[in-house]
């Protein structure tokens, strides 16, 4: 019976049901389902929002439920069940979900470099013990930095604030781990 990874991030109603892990394919694939609550209208914050870029990945997004609305490389669309949409290397996206129910879809990273680990790490940080402020800046000032080769921030205040404030979260402790405890949760296929 083959187990399956779920990793949950409570702040932004994320869930991630790892199918392909990067450790089984030579990291040249990660594919999960991915399910995201309602969010509500789109904010003109989400709007006007840069987004982020993967340096050397290829995302595939294909939406088996739900709306989501994806803007990738300046263009915007809402994509519902059986579409999909191929975002290349380098290329700024965000993405929002618009509709009343929840979101699933199959998510795949070619090649999938350190993207699981990602995930692993910012999901983690979520659920674990709120650092607040100036503490958790610096974590996420050290995550940004350490994952740099698999994604690019690309709001200019949180580029060169990862930028000047990388070092200090370094000096002072603060890593890009997996949290040690219950970091996730197994369920059988």
């Amino acid at each position: 019976m083959n187990q399956l990874t779920i990793v949950e991030n409570p702040s932004s109603g994320e869930r991630i049901v790892f199918r392909e892990r990067a450790s089984d394919t030579d990291t040249q694939l990660l594919q999960f389902e991915w399910f995201v609550r309602t969010l509500g209208p789109l904010p003109d914050r989400v709007r006007r929002y840069p987004g982020h870029a993967h340096p050397i990945a290829q995302e595939r997004i294909r939406v088996l439920s739900g709306r989501l609305w994806v803007r990738a490389d300046g263009e915007e669309r809402t994509l519902t069940a059986g579409q999909e949409i191929l975002i290349p290397p380098k290329t700024s996206h965000s993405w929002w979900n618009v509709g009343s129910d929840e979101v699933s879809a199959i998510v795949e990273f070619r090649p999938a470099g350190r993207m699981e680990s990602l995930f692993e790490v910012l999901f983690g940080m979520a659920r674990g013990p709120k650092l607040g402020g100036f503490k958790t800046l610096l974590r996420y000032a050290v995550i940004c930095h350490d994952f740099r080769d698999d994604i690019s921030i690309l709001a200019a205040s949180e580029r060169w604030g990862c930028f000047f404030l990388w070092p200090l979260g370094k000096l002072l402790g603060y890593k890009s781990e997996k949290p040690r405890a219950k970091a996730s949760k197994k369920a059988s296929q």
